[in-house]
């Protein structure tokens, strides 16, 4: 785990009523200060789920594997069929059809990544995830789906560190060329007080509960902060885009955006 010896405050979030585990973390890059709100489940390491698409897609576009964000695959409904189940469901029914990179980020499409994966092989797929030091990088599970409830698990605390990389272009082994293809994947809403980039995940990882992620980094007035929120309960925390909904409402509480 990371040794933080940075500025630190407490967030507190009781006044916005959540029903879930909750776990967050936000680092200011001007003030070098990290917010954090239930620092035991920061530290604690879950599945990353989707938001392994953020690694996903600067792998791939390093190795060569997707040439830019407009890179298509064509979908094969023997290799990744749908549950019928979901078929006519958000996002899953937009998934049986090719997609390019940015369509499957934008629509968490996961056969396009599993497919991404396995292209990469678990070869160059452990040497970057070794440079990038994410999390107890553990592949093992099986190359095309590590990272959905799978061997590989990363905290809050970590996420943030890998995040804080990717926004100042630090990451070892990856270009900006390619960081700025994948910041540009993340641009999530752009409003005149902020532009905020993120991505969502969700797995369904115990019997009784899931885990959800959004991260990413908001640019703000007062200059840029990483986050990194994570949250265990029901399946309600879906409805409403509620992951996005809480972090913004953190964000806001702590004075960095107005909306």
């Amino acid at each position: 785990m990371i040794a933080f010896a940075q500025n630190q405050e407490e967030i507190d979030i009781e006044d916005l009523t959540v029903p879930f585990q909750t776990g967050v973390a936000v680092y200011d890059i001007a003030t070098n200060t990290y917010y954090r709100y239930n620092t035991e489940q920061c530290e604690t390491r879950f599945s990353p789920a989707s938001t392994f698409k953020i690694p996903n897609s600067l792998i791939g576009l390093q190795t060569g594997v997707l040439t830019d964000t407009t890179f298509i695959i064509e979908y094969d409904s023997i290799k990744y069929p749908i549950d019928p189940e979901d078929a006519n469901k958000e996002p899953y029914k937009h998934w049986n059809k090719a997609q390019s990179l940015r369509s499957a980020f934008k629509l968490s499409c996961v056969w396009y990544y599993r497919e991404v994966a396995k292209r990469i092989g678990e070869e160059e797929m452990r040497r970057y995830i070794d440079k990038l030091g994410y999390g107890n990088k553990d592949i093992s599970s099986g190359t095309d789906n590590f990272w959905l409830c799978g061997s590989i698990k990363i905290s809050i605390n970590e996420q943030i560190e890998i995040l804080k990389k990717l926004y100042l272009n630090m990451l070892d082994g990856f270009s900006r060329e390619t960081i700025d293809k994948v910041k540009s994947l993340m641009l999530y809403e752009s409003t005149e007080n902020y532009k905020l980039y993120g991505k969502t995940g969700y797995g369904n990882c115990w019997k009784d509960k899931n885990i959800g992620w959004y991260v990413g980094f908001v640019e703000t007035k007062t200059g840029p902060k990483v986050f990194a929120l994570n949250l265990i309960g029901s399946s309600d925390m879906l409805k409403d885009n509620f992951r996005i909904v809480l972090t913004k409402r953190i964000l806001k509480k702590l004075g960095f955006i107005e909306y």
